[in-house]
């Protein structure tokens, strides 16, 4: 948690549309729902039909969307048919390489002053692919990156204008 508190402090908007990828029994969907009331909450996942889902499908803002890391095309069409912009992406999938070609694709769709975190990252297999912040930089040119928060197995990144 220690990265999502100084993350908060760096945003300058509300998360009142958010995003996560990779939700398992969907717990975080409803903390991030009962945190911030938001009007929307979208979690995509490979297994949307896991019976640890039904308490989430009870809240109307919250939509569920069945999703496989391994194939981007899936998420652009999701992205096509939500045609919404994002204050807060969390992508808590596979934790490796695949985060950054998601985070190239959801970029876009991330209001100025949001965040996009990458949560339960593998340091190990960060320092063995020599990844980590200095890639993340060289995308802050491109994606208009403002603050870089790392911790362990976190990453977070605020989108400035």
């Amino acid at each position: 948690m220690e990265g999502y508190w100084t993350l908060w402090k760096l945003m300058s908007v509300y998360p009142r549309r958010i995003m996560e990828l990779g939700i398992d029994t969907g717990g975080s969907l409803l903390l991030w729902n009962d945190m911030f009331a938001p009007d929307l909450v979208v979690g995509l996942d490979i297994n949307i039909t896991h019976a640890g889902l039904d308490r989430v499908k009870q809240f109307d803002n919250i939509c569920l969307c069945a999703f496989d890391q391994y194939e981007p095309n899936t998420l652009v069409s999701i992205m096509n048919e939500l045609d919404t912009n994002f204050d807060l992406i969390i992508d808590d999938c596979r934790h490796g390489i695949e985060a950054f070609a998601c985070m190239d694709l959801l970029w876009p769709r991330l209001n100025v002053g949001g965040a996009y975190v990458i949560e339960d990252w593998n340091d190990e297999w960060l320092a063995e692919a020599k990844l980590g912040e200095s890639l993340l930089r060289t995308h802050i040119p491109q994606l208009n990156m403002g603050s870089v928060i790392i911790t362990p197995g976190f990453i977070g990144m605020v989108k400035y204008g």
